[in-house]
């Protein structure tokens, strides 16, 4: 996949299944998780859960929300991914 960010790519969920994540970016030392919602539930569960479990600085959304900074959680709109840095 072409990647004009240079990041790496990661993936992760749990053993069961029952928290995921879409996408591991890795900037410097930081793993930085990404969900990408794209339906009005834009619940958290799975960011939270790797927040808590793995503390990185914060974690990414996108979604049909506007831009959010919740501090421990962004939120990028859809429209506005390709902007992401």
């Amino acid at each position: 996949m072409y990647n004009k960010y240079f990041f790496s790519e990661y993936y992760y969920s749990t053993d069961k299944a029952a928290y995921e994540v879409d996408l591991l970016i890795q900037s410097g030392r930081n793993v930085i998780p990404i969900v990408i919602k794209a339906e009005e539930n834009t619940r958290a569960k799975s960011l939270k859960y790797y927040y808590d479990k793995f503390e990185p600085p914060y974690v990414l959304r996108s979604s049909t929300l506007n831009f959010v900074d919740q501090g421990w959680l962004v939120n990028y709109p859809l429209w506005a991914v390709e902007k992401m840095n």
